[in-house]
């Protein structure tokens, strides 16, 4: 990649364990393989890890933690972290795509749309319940759903939710997950697109 050109990396250290139910990995980057930078409250660097699995043989699974596969070709595609002294829970609102991972599956042959999150470990001693909402277009909430939730081997804290579109007519819908603290309050939310049915073009 030409932004790493003469690049020489110093003092990195990886370090991985594997547990009953995966494996966990550290590493260590010293700043002062990055001279022109200085780490100070407030700054935002850009950082991606691939997890590629292969056992020496063809790919069989690739993850980015951070990005997309954009990141392999420029550092611009990297996600960003803003470096902290601690953490405060204000700033952790507009954070909910890191801190609520989400994956939507839709049935095809009757119209159901199941939802997966892994709660953060960030938040996950903040939130008290989890909300599931269908809006429509013009932003009426649809349904709603408190899903359930619960502790996987390795301490993973698991959300799954589920909601039934049969009745709903074909078009934009969003699907909103808010996390909420034991006073009812938002932790962190997210908000992603969805598409029902079949629209008829507008004329």
């Amino acid at each position: 990649m030409p932004a790493f050109k003469g690049f020489k990396l110093q003092g990195a250290k990886v370090a991985a364990e594997k547990t009953p139910w995966g494996w966990t990995a550290e590493f260590k980057l010293p700043w002062k393989n990055f001279p022109e930078f200085k780490a100070r409250v407030g700054e935002v660097i850009g950082i991606d890890c691939e997890l590629c699995s292969s056992d020496g043989g063809l790919r069989v699974d690739r993850t980015f933690v951070y990005s997309g596969p954009a990141a392999v070709g420029s550092p611009s595609a990297f996600g960003r972290v803003k470096l902290v002294d601690m953490i405060e829970d204000d700033s952790l609102k507009p954070l909910g795509r890191a801190l609520l991972p989400l994956a939507l599956t839709k049935s095809a042959n009757y119209a159901w749309l199941y939802g997966s999150v892994c709660i953060s470990p960030t938040i996950e001693k903040s939130v008290a319940r989890l909300e599931g909402k269908i809006i429509d277009g013009d932003g009426k909430v649809r349904t709603t759903t408190a899903g359930n939730r619960k502790t996987l081997d390795g301490g993973f804290v698991m959300w799954s939710g589920s909601w039934e579109l049969f009745d709903f007519p074909p078009g934009s819908y969003s699907v909103e997950l808010t996390a909420l603290d034991k006073e009812g309050k938002v932790v962190t939310s997210r908000t992603e697109k969805l598409l029902h049915g079949n629209p008829v073009p507008k004329q």
